[in-house]
């Protein structure tokens, strides 16, 4: 049973790594001239005909990813300030979880695993 639990939680942290480089090598494809090419498909902006809030934040997050800071600042400052600094410091710290309890049999807990889990320790 505990073989079991122990190869599930390796192939769950294996395959987090795996999204974690799949998103990042998706992004990095994308050029910012490809996002632009494409139509709002916001649905608040599209029945209210203002922008929401995180309008742009998807083309921001491409500019990021092509360290065009002064870009993604202008294209949304709220995601670029705020939510992307501490969404790319817990996706870090989850992918170093991650990969230091692949590389050694006693790991921490990451913060996300702890929140959507609610588990203390392993």
């Amino acid at each position: 049973m505990i073989e079991k639990k122990k190869k599930l939680l390796w192939s769950l942290r294996l395959g987090r790594i795996a999204i974690y480089l799949g998103v990042a090598f998706f992004l990095l494809a994308l050029t910012p001239g490809d996002m632009e090419a494409t139509r709002v498909l916001c649905l608040f902006r599209n029945f209210f005909q203002v922008a929401c809030p995180s309008c742009g934040a998807t083309r921001a997050l491409v500019l990021l990813f092509h360290c065009r800071w002064q870009e993604a600042f202008a294209m949304n400052p709220l995601f670029t300030a705020c939510l992307y600094p501490i969404g790319f410091s817990l996706i870090a710290q989850d992918l170093f979880c991650a990969t230091a309890g692949l590389l050694k049999k006693k790991t921490s807990l990451s913060l996300l695993e702890y929140l959507f889990t609610g588990r203390k320790q392993m």
